[in-house]
């Protein structure tokens, strides 16, 4: 995306735009000022540095209205569309409508920018609100079901096909991208020491496309954990793990784990025996 140009304009294509090279962000606003500016629940916006950004034709359509003390947001005077936003709270920065901007293009809105606004009447925030509980439900059942019960046949009905494990230090899968049965190779190997697993979720939260949890791990130690023979005792750890969704299936994971306390307790055991 470095090298390309994005054409843009309004809606009687009187101003004409274009911006080069990556965008800071692509975000979707629900602020009070942009839902009143374009009489919208929700607006998306492309940020990029000023340089980036060039008026290609229609410049003197193009006025600036002053939306509050430090902002202004800019429209076309012939068809009233508002396609830019400015403002002293980022320096240098050129804001534009990302509907207004030419298809096709690859600009996807990646955040929601003062989601704590989101109108409380919007059938979008009950379809935002909907979604989030079904992932929640998925990954709870995903988690009993698939890393507890070992249920490896039930992997697709959670699992996208394809899985990136994002961070996760210590997991001989860390930063590959698996298919559904790469991710059962890996369950399989995972369990095969413990296969009494059992992850218990402490905590939850979750938005639109991530659920993120905080879990406790146990498991009797009944296979070999490399060069450790199985003693019969129970091993503990910790962790937190964010989960990724799209259209309801799990796309991957960042996760940090208290594997260091493993090690110890492996250490002890064997010491012991």
């Amino acid at each position: 995306m470095n090298n390309i140009t994005h054409k843009g304009a309004c809606m009687c294509g009187e101003l004409e735009f274009s911006f080069a090279g990556k965008p800071r962000f692509v975000s979707e606003c629900v602020c009070e000022s942009c839902r009143i500016a374009h009489g919208a629940t929700a607006v998306a916006w492309v940020g990029v540095l000023s340089h980036q950004f060039q008026i290609t034709a229609g410049e003197s359509s193009l006025h600036w209205y002053r939306s509050s003390e430090d902002s202004e947001r800019g429209f076309c005077v012939k068809c009233g569309t508002r396609i830019l936003f400015r403002s002293e709270r980022w320096p240098g920065e050129v804001h534009m409508a990302l509907a207004c901007i030419q298809e096709p293009h690859d600009l996807v809105a990646n955040n929601v920018s003062f989601p704590k606004e989101f109108p409380r009447w919007s059938a979008m925030k009950l379809e935002r609100l909907s979604m989030t509980e079904a992932n929640k439900s998925t990954l709870v059942k995903f988690i009993d079901d698939v890393w507890n019960n070992g249920k490896l046949e039930n992997l697709g009905s959670y699992l996208d096909h394809s899985y990136t494990i994002h961070h996760d230090p210590g997991d001989p899968w860390d930063q590959q991208t698996l298919t559904l049965d790469g991710f059962r190779e890996r369950v399989s190997v995972s369990r095969s020491s413990a296969p009494d697993q059992s992850f218990d979720i402490q905590t939850m939260v979750a938005d639109e496309s991530r659920v993120a949890i905080t879990w406790l791990w146990s498991g009797t130690h009944l296979g070999e954990i490399g060069d450790f023979h199985p003693t019969g005792k129970t091993l503990r750890m910790s962790g937190a793990t964010i989960y990724f969704f799209d259209e309801g299936k799990i796309t991957g994971h960042w996760q940090i784990s208290d594997r260091l306390t493993i090690y110890q307790q492996l250490m002890a055991n064997s010491d012991e025996q």
